[in-house]
């Protein structure tokens, strides 16, 4: 990666004074990771090896106290870096133990004898309060020691995040854009809630009758709606809604309760035709003896959109004139 971002236009060459500063990053950068990881191996083999724990520790004592000399060093050399505040900053820093004056506990955990290691938790403690203060120092005048390269990387990176920024959020602005057509729209109100309802062909038939006359379609998907509220009310008292032998239409002055008795079971709005008007071969029709109903969305707009997709639907008295559903004793009504 690094040979590639080499061949980049504007890619700076170093001079012999950011190479040293260069080596300088990289040796402090280095020697913190090693000293934390040091750390970690302290507490880790505490458990397992403590006369290891105590030699790592007498390793991480010097390793800390070469890291202390060494930015007091580069200090030196640097002009004052301004302490950077802020709430997040100030806030987070409470939490932070102070950088202790010493590493004594440190100091005498590795002089413990083999089983005693009751300044292994003080001297971690310790330990860890002052490689946080070093890493604090070292942030603190490391953009001191950054190279050309360095800050080139930094505005590549910047370019980097800010281009796929923008192109996630064209993205979603696209996505947005795409959901709202027309044609999604109708998908996601009308045809994937079936998806859940109906069974794979049943479903895969009513998306084809969609494609090809979508009137009929929305004419058959209000007739599933009675029908599942038909149903539900036979289940609970019996019998189907109007018992008398009648034709009850969508298009009469009942208005939505157009089917007697359904919403004392069913708590909603019955669908009515979607042209609307008071032509009676527009409307819907539900007949009924009680026991048997057929129920039906009269006049179709494309009757051979639903002999191809849904020919089942036509009904067996009305042909093209009728489609809907019936129970099998009333297929004659």
């Amino acid at each position: 990666m690094s040979s590639l971002v080499r061949l980049l236009p504007g890619f700076p060459t170093l001079t012999a004074e950011e190479l040293h500063q260069d080596s300088i990053l990289r040796e402090l950068e280095r020697d913190l990771i090693h000293a934390r990881q040091r750390l970690e191996s302290v507490e880790t083999l505490a458990d397992a090896s403590l006369r290891d724990s105590r030699l790592l520790a007498e390793y991480l004592q010097k390793d800390l106290e070469h890291l202390g000399q060494r930015l007091d060093e580069l200090e030196t050399t640097v002009d004052s870096v301004p302490k950077k505040t802020g709430l997040l900053r100030t806030f987070l820093g409470r939490f932070k133990a102070a950088d202790p004056e010493n590493l004594r506990q440190l100091q005498e955990f590795s002089k413990d004898s083999e089983e005693n290691s009751q300044h292994l938790t003080s001297g971690l403690r310790q330990a860890s309060a002052r490689l946080d203060s070093l890493e604090d120092r070292w942030k603190s005048i490391r953009p001191a020691f950054l190279t050309s390269q360095n800050v080139y990387l930094r505005r590549l990176r910047r370019i980097l995040w800010i281009t796929i920024s923008v192109i996630l959020l064209g993205t979603f602005a696209s996505y947005r854009v795409y959901r709202d057509q027309p044609q999604q729209k109708f998908e996601r109100k009308h045809l994937k809630p079936l998806k859940s309802v109906l069974d794979p062909k049943t479903y895969e038939k009513m998306e084809g009758l969609a494609r090809a006359s979508r009137s009929d379609f929305l004419r058959i998907e209000d007739l599933i709606k009675i029908r599942i509220g038909l149903e539900t009310f036979q289940q609970s008292q019996g019998r189907f809604p109007g018992s008398r032998g009648e034709r009850f239409s969508s298009g009469g002055k009942s208005g939505t309760d157009w089917i007697p008795e359904i919403r004392s079971v069913v708590p909603a709005t019955l669908p009515v035709d979607r042209r609307g008007g008071q032509d009676p071969k527009k409307q819907y029709l539900y007949i009924t003896n009680g026991a048997e109903y057929k129920l039906l969305a009269q006049s179709p707009e494309n009757c051979t959109a639903i002999q191809q997709w849904m020919p089942e639907l036509l009904d067996p008295v009305r042909g093209c004139q009728g489609v809907g559903f019936w129970t099998e004793g009333a297929q004659d009504f």
